[in-house]
């Protein structure tokens, strides 16, 4: 099995932190859940940070990827 960089990781870790935050207002909306200001604020967050950490991972790999063209 290849070995995984540390910027594909970043990229799950932000899908999934992305899913989460996309989850928890859709229980809510839909009485699974109580809502609460500390879950849509704790919500919106987790989701934000998904986006951040996805973004930084996909800036990597496009980094990464140009520096081994560069030295080809």
């Amino acid at each position: 099995m290849p070995k995984r960089s540390k910027e594909v990781y970043e990229i799950l870790i932000g899908f999934c932190f992305m899913l989460i935050g996309f989850m928890l207002p859709f229980l809510m909306v839909i009485k699974i859940i109580e809502s609460s200001i500390e879950l849509s604020l704790f919500s919106y967050a987790i989701s934000l940070i998904g986006l951040a950490l996805g973004l930084h991972g996909i800036y990597g790999l496009m980094v990464a990827r140009r520096l081994r063209e560069g030295e080809k």
